[in-house]
C-alpha cells in the first residue's frame, strides 16, 4: 500500500475538521458582530439621551452604510466621462468615485482630480 494511501483518510478527516471549525467560527463571528452593534447603538443612545440629542438623526449620521452616503444630501453628483462622481459643494471638498474613495478635492467651485 502506497503512503498516499495510507494518509488518505486522515486528511479527509483533516478536512471535514477544518470545514466544522470554520463553521464554528462563522457563528461566533456572526455573534460578535451582532453584539458590538447592539453596544454601539446601546452607548449612542445614552449618549443622545444625556445630551438631548434625536438618536434617529445620530444613527443616521454616523452608522449609515457606505451605499448610504451616497444618497445623503450634503454630496452632489456629477458625471464626468461617463463617471459618476459625488463631492462635497464646498472649499476643499472631497470628492468620491462609486467606490467612495477620495479621487480629488472641489477647489474654487472646480473638481480638481488627484494624480495617479
Amino acid at each position: 500500500m502506497s503512503k498516499l494511501t495510507q494518509i488518505r483518510p486522515f486528511t479527509i478527516e483533516l478536512n471535514n475538521n477544518i470545514n466544522s471549525l470554520e463553521n464554528i467560527i462563522d457563528k461566533y463571528l456572526t455573534n460578535i458582530k451582532t453584539e458590538h452593534k447592539e453596544i454601539v447603538n446601546k452607548v449612542i443612545k445614552d449618549i443622545c439621551d444625556g445630551e438631548g440629542l434625536d438618536y434617529n438623526t445620530i444613527r443616521e449620521k454616523y452608522l449609515r452604510k457606505k451605499e448610504e452616503v451616497v444618497s445623503n444630501e450634503i454630496l452632489d453628483k456629477i458625471e464626468i466621462n461617463n463617471q459618476v462622481y459625488y463631492y462635497e459643494k464646498k472649499e476643499n471638498g472631497k470628492v468620491y468615485n462609486n467606490n467612495l474613495v477620495v479621487v480629488g478635492m472641489y477647489v474654487e467651485n472646480n473638481i480638481i482630480f488627484n494624480k495617479c
